[in-house]
């Protein structure tokens, strides 16, 4: 005497039934690749104190990552299998501050039958952002869409717990994600911006920067490239009767360069300074 079958069985093999043959299933799925300078053929790189650095990476399925270094920070470029070069401008999307990547790139791969698509690359990011506590580094996972309009960062995940698993999360629906300009803010304008608060300090390598505390005490370090800049960028350094004025500054984007006068990307530049009483 045959059993009786569960009306969820037999509606979980009415399902498979009906499934057109050969049909394919698609699934989600990460590739890891090296990010450490032993992994990468190097490009170009300097002997100077701040040293700059070109690297090129694999990656998967065709594409790579070029690591590029300037002045202690770091970003990476996104090679396509055809060629073309894609900058995530890290050291602007996501800190102007002192900056490293991680050891690894995470690609999340689209398995569609047999064949498997990068859809999203997801790497860290670690930032020293607070000037009076160098060591003091925020890890941030950065999330960055793959597809046939472009590669661009989407998304910035703060540490936590759940970290990892938020990132590729967003990874996994990245498909009509908004790219993030210079600040981690989405793209709609190019409408210069500014902010106002204390100068706490300017330091010169390949590229001269200026650092002001905001009246919230979230500190923004940018490219010196104000008017008032000039004399402070040929001296690599500014008067101490600087330090602490009040300043209101206009911020648009800048070009960074190389020991060799290599552009290296944009990032924040400071356009104008206008002093406060």
């Amino acid at each position: 005497m045959l059993k009786s079958t569960s009306p969820n069985l037999l509606m979980a093999l009415a399902a498979c039934l009906t499934l057109p043959a050969g049909a394919a299933t698609t699934t989600m799925d990460s590739i890891y690749t090296s990010l450490e300078a032993k992994d990468c053929k190097t490009l170009a790189s300097s002997d100077n104190e701040t040293g700059s650095y070109h690297g090129r990476c694999f990656g998967t399925a065709g594409f790579r990552l070029d690591l590029l270094e300037g002045d202690l920070r770091q970003t990476l470029n996104v090679i396509a299998p055809n060629g073309k070069e894609f900058p995530l401008e890290l050291w602007s999307t996501v800190s102007s501050g002192f900056s490293s990547l991680g050891s690894k790139a995470e690609w999340r791969i689209q398995q569609n039958g047999g064949k498997a698509d990068p859809i999203a690359l997801i790497v860290r990011y670690n930032v020293s952002e607070d000037p009076a506590t160098p060591t003091k580094i925020t890890s941030y996972l950065v999330v960055s869409k793959i597809s046939t309009d472009g590669i661009c960062v989407t998304d910035i995940v703060k540490p936590g717990k759940d970290a990892n698993q938020q990132a590729r999360d967003l990874a996994d629906a990245v498909a009509d994600k908004t790219c993030l300009n210079h600040g981690g803010k989405p793209t709609e304008s190019s409408t210069p911006r500014s902010l106002t608060g204390a100068i706490t300090g300017f330091e010169c390598g390949d590229n001269c920067y200026l650092s002001i505390r905001d009246q919230q005490g979230k500190e923004h370090t940018g490219l010196c490239a104000a008017p008032l800049c000039d004399d402070w960028n040929s001296a690599a350094a500014m008067p101490d009767s600087f330090k602490g004025k009040q300043a209101t500054v206009t911020i648009g984007d800048g070009k960074q360069y190389d020991a060799s006068g290599n552009p290296m990307g944009v990032m924040d530049a400071f356009k104008n300074i206008e002093l406060l009483k």
